[in-house]
């Protein structure tokens, strides 16, 4: 059903809605023109004097000042309220029992405040500004606009509930006061400004933005995670960028629930009060995944309940509070976590459901933990879980937590570190550790939690608990005067000792960092350098350096004895150690020496109480060769040669080419030298390579012949190159049957085909020859032996 905002004339047909100008209706959230959807007015509010209905069209103009009686305003309208609005203070703008609607909300240059302003539901599809005067208030903000870079000017006037329901973008100008915030829709940015509000909900609507920047949150509500009130809920779909903001916590009760991964920066809950519940959940009708929330530091200063997967950097629990964490899930913690009792009152910490164990997952990070009662907790990773030394492993219950407190383990108490005041003109000391009705007694007489101190000095509290019991502490606060740092002088320091510097200011809580990163009082140091350290206490630092020269005495080398060359003088070099002190053999001073001549040299290094001598003997070049290429060589038919170099021990090569290698191959006649270098000397060879075409032995013997009287063939014998010389020289032919049937000396004598005479058959005969010959590979010897075909 149709509800409408202005009708003054409309006809019902069956079935239709008949013809309207510039007439609107609205189904809850939704406008729609009932005709010609023209473009939005500007209206300004000229009610004048008295209470100022917003349904009156009287109240409406079209120009500042002007006449009224314009129909008020649509969801396309922008709507003013500026210096010709009111004409009185205390004048009214009042939408009681009926949706009132605009487009843009402008509050500029009004006077006569305070106005009351006092609306039920508003619904704007644009920016809005709100009156700067507090008085009246909005039961319902309702932000709708579709489109991008919309903003909320709120001027510090509190909403009851704001509903973000459109898909637009809305950035935060100032302050949000709100008694309960819901977005469905679109994104919101805080925009780095405070807001506070009771509950806080991101629905599961329209997949909702929220970003946060660097803006404070108060969230100041109770809730029941029994009873499904939550203080703080994300939805499923709704996705937050918390960039650097704090999320707080201000009441006794609060509830943190998200069914969605998402992460936010700080979270506190600070009401020292009653119990904070912090819930990771999944919607059980979608995924059933358990759903993670990640924070940079979350810190409970009452008791605490936290349950699911959460992922945690820095975790700090408070002194005289009860913990319980999740029996079903894992809480993993990155960096630090923090859980520091004291003698009158410690931390419980504690498993949701007894005999089953709560897992802290750590790999690496710091736990600062002591006066702790422990129950059912299992530590896993690569952390050392050290539950302190004055703390409680209950019934033996905990798994891979050691109660014992670490070497590094500072106990700076209720007051913390000793303080400089430095620069400022006083500190404020805290002893509040968060426990309902504790009583505080300073050594000025001062009951306060706190204590503001201006001079230098000592200063004691007491701090009386519920029980009676008392706990001291003390502070020393240091004048600027009192904070200085001496290291040593710059210094010498010889190889292999060791110094110790010492920034040690005997402070408690005085923090150290070093050049390297170290963040001990002292350190050792063996190298040279520039080593500097900052020291810091509570915002105050001081520095410091000092420069640590080395006398690296196994440096100084002039070398093994050696030669030299008198055409090439040798360089002795001793500043290698880093010394400013020389004393040559020829009484010289420099860091290095040029010798010219042989004999023995030695130097004396002496410096900060560092000394060392070395010696060193130089002969003159030996008359004698370093290398050989042998004899001049001729090589044949142009084949590549291997030249080789003999050379002496440690000598190195160089060949006229630039190679350095023991051999050179090459396939070029000429002239070749190779120098060889040791201990400044050299010598140098050369080889004459010529190449010529070489006459080689090779022999062809006939497989066949015919002695047919034609002069071809007509005999039997193997021919060879003429140019070889022959020393000796056999031919024997043999039958088939074994017997010798011709035998010659000359090489020139071949067989004839005949057998003592008489002609020998058609046929194939066997022969063998032996040859001994020279040519130009040198002397060489041959034996052949075959078959051979006489043919009739």
């Amino acid at each position: 059903m149709f509800r409408p905002l202005l009708l003054s004339t409309i006809i019902l047909l069956i079935g239709q809605v008949a013809q309207a100008t510039d007439y609107y209706c609205v189904e809850g959230d939704h406008i729609d023109s009932l005709t010609n959807k023209q473009g939005g007015r500007d209206l300004y509010w000229v009610g004048k004097g008295g209470m100022g209905s917003w349904y009156d069209p009287a109240n409406w103009a079209a120009t500042s000042g002007g006449a009224g009686g314009e129909f008020i305003p649509t969801a396309m309208d922008n709507v003013f309220f500026d210096a010709n609005s009111f004409d009185g203070p205390n004048q009214s703008v009042i939408s009681r029992d009926q949706y009132a609607y605009c487009k843009n909300m402008s509050w500029t240059g009004v006077t006569n405040n305070p106005i009351n302003f006092g609306m039920w539901v508003l619904n704007a599809y644009g920016s809005v500004e709100l009156p700067e005067n507090k008085v009246g208030g909005i039961s319902e903000l309702r932000l709708l606009s579709p489109d991008q870079n919309q903003t909320l000017l709120t001027r510090g006037f509190h909403i009851y509930n704001l509903l973000l329901n459109g898909t637009g973008y809305w950035i935060l100008l100032d302050t949000l006061s709100a008694t309960n915030v819901y977005q469905r829709a679109g994104e919101f940015n805080s925009n780095g400004k405070p807001v506070t509000t009771e509950t806080f909900f991101m629905l599961n609507d329209d997949s909702p933005r929220l970003k946060m920047g660097n803006s404070h949150w108060r969230i100041t509500r109770n809730g029941s995670l029994s009873s499904s009130l939550y203080s703080f809920s994300i939805g499923p779909t709704a996705t937050v960028d918390a960039g650097t903001s704090l999320l707080e916590f201000t009441n006794t009760l609060p509830t943190y629930i998200t069914y969605t991964d998402v992460k936010f920066h700080n979270v506190l809950f600070s009401n020292p009060e009653g119990t904070a519940s912090l819930l990771s959940d999944y919607e059980t009708a979608v995924d059933k995944i358990p759903k993670v929330s990640t924070f940079n530091r979350i810190e409970m200063r009452n008791n605490g309940v936290i349950l699911g997967e959460n992922v945690i950097d820095s975790l700090i629990f408070t002194t005289g509070k009860s913990y319980d964490l999740d029996a079903a899930h894992a809480q993993t913690i990155n960096e630090y976590f923090q859980l520091v009792g004291n003698p009158c009152d410690s931390i419980k910490l504690r498993s949701t459901l007894l005999g089953r164990k709560a897992v802290v997952q750590m790999n690496g990070g710091v736990i600062r933990a002591d006066f702790v009662q422990m129950r059912d907790q299992s530590g896993v990773g690569s952390t050392q879980f050290l539950a302190g030394g004055n703390s409680a492993n209950l019934n033996n219950s905990n798994e891979n937590w050691v109660f014992a407190s670490s070497p590094e383990y500072i106990d700076v108490g209720v007051l913390g570190k000793d303080a400089v005041l430095c620069n400022q003109n006083s500190i404020t000391l805290d002893a509040n550790t968060f426990n309902f009705n504790e009583k505080y007694l300073w050594s000025n007489g001062s009951t306060q939690a706190t204590l503001q101190v201006g001079q230098a000095g000592t200063y004691h509290v007491a701090i009386t608990y519920r029980a009676g019991c008392v706990l001291y502490d003390t502070v020393k606060i240091i004048s600027p005067d009192e904070f200085k740092l001496s290291l040593i002088n710059d210094t010498t320091l010889c190889s292999k000792q060791d110094l110790v510097l010492d920034a040690d200011l005997k402070l408690s809580g005085a923090s150290y960092r070093w050049q390297d990163g170290s963040s001990n009082a002292q350190i050792v140091v063996n190298q040279a350098g520039k080593y500097k350290v900052i020291v810091e206490l509570l915002g105050c630092t001081i520095t410091d350096s000092t420069t640590v020269r080395l006398i690296n005495l196994g440096a100084l080398n002039l070398g093994r004895d050696t030669s030299i060359n008198e055409t090439k003088p040798l360089l002795l070099d001793a500043s290698k150690t880093g010394s400013r002190n020389y004393l040559w053999s020829d009484n010289s001073s420099a860091p290095t020496l040029l010798v010219h001549t042989s004999g023995t040299y030695w130097v004396e290094v002496n410096d900060g109480g560092c000394s060392a001598r070395d010696t060193i003997v130089v002969q003159g070049c030996p008359a004698l060769r370093l290398v050989s290429l042998g004899q001049d060589t001729t090589v044949c038919d142009n084949k590549p040669f291997l030249l080789r170099a003999m050379a002496s021990k440690e000598a190195q090569l160089l060949w006229q080419d630039g190679s350095t290698k023991t051999a050179l191959l090459t396939s070029i006649p000429g002239t070749y030298w190779v120098k060889a270098f040791k201990d400044n000397c050299f010598s140098i060879d050369t080889l004459e390579l010529t190449f010529q075409q070489c006459i080689f032995f090779k022999a062809f013997t006939p497989n066949a012949f015919s002695p047919n009287g034609n002069n071809a063939n007509e005999a039997f014998r193997p021919y060879i190159n003429e140019l070889v010389q022959v020393k000796s020289y056999e031919l024997q032919v043999y039958d088939r049957w074994g017997g010798r049937v011709f035998r010659s000396v000359d090489l020139n004598t071949g067989w004839d085909g005949s057998i003592r005479g008489q002609i020998a058959p058609q046929g194939v005969y066997r022969y063998w020859f032996r040859i001994e010959y020279i040519d130009d590979r040198g002397p060489g010897n041959k034996l052949v032996q075959g078959e051979v075909s006489l043919i009739r």
